[in-house]
């Protein structure tokens, strides 16, 4: 090589783009990205842009992350590799055998910030539309799936324990190897990174550092090639093996530290990559278990209401916050119970001639014209759109009911 230098390629890893360098201090602009490396040891990667919200992760010195921009202190960064997150499972439909080809079935579905650290999942990160596909990892809870972060997912982290990359370092790449040039492989599922400007010459290293410089820029040559390959197919074992070759020397104590990072991230990998192929391995018998659980769940549903039927549901009916009484058509917030739970909403049809008022903190029961699950920026719940409304309770009055189609009296 005619210039040893410190190599790291511009890939991606597990989703997250880098670029590579050692970091000096600087601060961004509001939607500029850049690469920056984490100053601090157990840095907090938080859901939002505030010590108030969830933890998701740590990150430990020299972890490099990609910024888009500054929120008030607070940086948003693609997630790191190991972070994953949340969507409601009545929300996808699970691909047993195609890796990427579990597929949103509603409209505006909430994608949330997981984490490892934390059982709160309430800060949202984006909405996908239905037909979007995305990775499922396995589950979190009775609701809710993990999932690989879909592209434009954002964790902050804290603007004090990151410093920028040098574009000079940046800039110091070699180009691939023959041997990776050659190499036919697949095109990646992840998302490329943006490349680095154009800067200064690389810098030139001193003979000493020279051949454990030149041996860590073929392994990050090696794990640019194996970063290509479908994700399935991947396998960081020999890498990790030529990594701490790299950080067990003592000639170059920068090399070595890089070499570090390296493993802690691919040892990361290895394991969400094992999670991963271990969830696939089941894929036959999940599929059979989720299209047993839906026959069922079809099969538990009440039928439609005939004169003279029983409810659809009942509960307390309150307004609700989510849908005020400006809503059209309105819609009522339908309690359990405990008066806690909502256990559905009801939909009052436009062309209705209905007294809602007179059954507002009343216990009623509803027989539905027809009913569906709504996906509309919050979590599922059944709307019944009102057929009859019938009083339960005398709540100081006669019980009585009416319905929709009757004149007010």
């Amino acid at each position: 090589m005619g210039k040893c230098c410190f190599a790291y390629f511009s890939g991606v890893l597990l989703g997250v783009s880098a670029s590579a360098g050692f970091a000096q201090g600087g601060a961004s602009s509001p939607g500029e990205t850049w690469v920056g490396e984490v100053t601090g040891a157990d840095v907090y990667v938080r859901s939002g842009p505030s010590s108030n919200y969830y933890p998701v992760t740590k990150l430990t010195a020299g972890v490099r992350v990609r910024v888009h921009g500054d929120t008030d202190g607070w940086l948003p960064i693609e997630p790191p590799a190991g972070c994953f997150s949340l969507i409601h499972k009545d929300f996808v439909d699970v691909s047993p055998d195609v890796e990427g080809s579990d597929v949103v079935n509603g409209d505006a579905v909430l994608v949330r910030a997981g984490s490892s650290l934390s059982e709160d999942l309430y800060a949202k990160q984006l909405k996908l539309s239905k037909g979007a596909t995305v990775i499922v990892l396995g589950p979190h809870n009775d609701d809710y799936l993990k999932i690989a972060p879909p592209e434009g997912a954002r964790l902050y982290i804290s603007r004090g324990f990151v410093a920028r990359v040098p574009a000079s370092r940046l800039a110091a790449e070699p180009e691939p190897t023959a041997t990776t040039a050659a190499t036919p492989e697949a095109k990646s599922t992840t998302v490329e990174s943006t490349p680095p400007a154009d800067t200064t010459e690389p810098v030139e290293q001193s003979a000493p550092g020279c051949s454990v410089r030149a041996e860590l820029a073929e392994v990050d040559a090696a794990l640019e090639a194996e970063e290509k390959k479908p994700f399935m197919h991947r396998d960081y074992g020999a890498l990790i093996t030529f990594y701490r070759r790299i950080a067990d020397q003592e000639d170059d104590a920068s090399a070595a530290g890089y070499a570090k990072t390296r493993i802690a991230q691919l040892e990361r990998a290895s394991e969400t990559l094992s999670m991963v192929k271990g969830i696939r391995t089941l894929g036959d018998e999940l599929a059979t278990q989720r299209k047993n659980s839906l026959q069922r769940r079809e099969r538990m549903r009440p039928p439609f209401p005939v004169i003279g039927g029983g409810f659809d549901v009942v509960g307390e009916l309150r307004e609700s916050m989510i849908y005020g009484p400006g809503t059209v058509p309105r819609r009522l917030r339908l309690m359990g119970d405990d008066r806690v739970r909502t256990i559905g909403y009801v939909e009052i049809p436009e062309e209705s001639n209905l007294d809602v008022s007179s059954f507002l903190g009343r216990r009623v029961g509803i027989r539905a014209r027809g009913q569906r699950l709504q996906a509309e920026g919050v979590d599922p719940l059944v709307i019944y759109t009102a057929g009859e409304v019938v009083v339960l309770d005398s709540g100081g009055k006669a019980p009585g009911s009416s319905s929709p189609d009757e004149p007010r009296r």
